[in-house]
């Protein structure tokens, strides 16, 4: 007998192969009935299938799901989520969580990778980066693994997540530091004297990097470089990078302070949506004021503390707003069509975010199927 395909919006019960339009609200077997009642799992059904991007009802769906023990379709739950809706942050860790403890083999454990890409596409989640790069490590050379990633991937995720966070005045040391423990650590290096000058040039490069910026462990990791260092010449060009740092250090150091109190000042508001919106007001005032003193050309420092606030207000249209304003900056389209693209998902109501989504994709060349595609979901969802 031909096998019945599963459509979008059913869940592939992994025991019996039995399909369940949860969307539709098939009715479940007795032994699977949900651990809320059946009244909230009606509205549970209609919700999601009135509004598909109502990241609650997913997680309530989840936790029923999870509670059952049909890790099958929790994850399709979990994937749906991810495109249709904006899942929070705990939502990403839980999933992570649940990857980790459910993986069995080294394969598994690689495709959890997967999972940490789309939590950051969704937002730079400090948390989320960290945990990717130590993840990305246990990953590599490990002689108990039935395999190991190779070293270009390891750098392709170190450099990803160090990109902005290499900017953090007071976090970037702890994702800095993962990078430079695999290149002088982790790292396989044949035992050549032509590897062991790469090397050196690699760890050398992590340090011109970290000079270049002012953090909060400069002066340590400068004292930490010129005891590595054996070459004078070397450290003398280093010595530029780490006193222009160093000058900058006050104007961050004030920045970092004022900063503070206006985050401060919006936590304090949380009950308060009107009062919590002026507060960030103010806040976004503050940056347009002074953040281009800090960032100067190097537009991922918008992007670092643009996304800081994001991660806490996804959905507040004045911060998209200042973002996409200031990503007229970026020189890479790509980039500010992504920037867009998140806008969208965030603020579903904004017909303006979503032409300027498709202007930006006309000036990308995209195919014309894609293009048509999400013309016809600007369509459909603002019909």
């Amino acid at each position: 007998m031909e096998e019945r395909k599963i459509y979008p919006g059913e869940l592939e019960d992994e025991d019996d192969h039995k399909p369940h339009n949860i969307i539709a609200g098939d009715e479940m077997p007795d032994e699977d009935q949900p651990m809320y009642s059946s009244e909230e799992y009606e509205r549970c059904i209609a919700t999601v299938q009135d509004d598909p991007h109502n990241i609650a009802m997913y997680q309530q769906m989840i936790d029923n799901y999870k509670h059952l023990g049909k890790s099958e379709m929790v994850l399709q739950l979990r994937m749906k989520a991810a495109q249709e809706a904006v899942p929070t942050l705990d939502m990403w860790k839980d999933w992570i969580e649940s990857a980790r403890a459910e993986a069995t083999s080294f394969q598994e454990r690689v495709k959890i990778g997967e999972v940490f890409e789309l939590a950051l596409d969704s937002f730079n989640y400090f948390e989320i980066a960290k945990e990717y790069g130590e993840h990305i490590l246990e990953l590599y050379g490990d002689p108990e693994n039935d395999g190991s990633v190779e070293e270009g991937e390891v750098k392709r995720v170190l450099e990803k997540i160090l990109r902005i966070w290499l900017l953090d005045f007071s976090r970037s040391a702890k994702i800095w530091q993962l990078y430079l423990t695999f290149e002088s650590e982790i790292r396989i290096w044949p035992n050549t004297e032509e590897t062991k000058k790469q090397k050196e040039k690699a760890i050398r490069w992590l340090y011109r990097k970290k000079l270049l910026f002012p953090t909060l462990d400069l002066d340590s990791v400068w004292d930490e470089y010129k005891e590595w260092e054996t070459d004078n010449t070397q450290i003398q060009e280093m010595q530029q990078r780490y006193n222009k740092a160093s000058e900058k250090m006050p104007n961050m150091i004030k920045f970092e302070d004022n900063l503070s109190i206006l985050f401060k000042e919006i936590n304090t508001t949380a009950g308060n949506l009107l009062q919590q919106a002026v507060d960030i007001t103010t806040l976004l005032e503050y940056y347009a004021k002074e953040l281009p003193s800090i960032a100067g050309n190097n537009f991922s420092y918008y992007e670092l503390y643009i996304e800081r606030l994001l991660c806490n207000y996804p959905s507040q249209e004045p911060i998209w707003n200042y973002y996409l304003k200031c990503a007229e900056m970026c020189k890479s389209e790509s980039m500010r069509n992504r920037i867009y693209k998140r806008a969208c998902k965030n603020c579903r109501e904004n017909v303006e975010y979503k032409i300027q989504f498709l202007r930006s994709q006309e000036k990308l060349n995209v195919s014309v199927e894609e293009y048509k595609k999400n013309v016809a979901e600007f369509i459909e969802e603002f019909s």
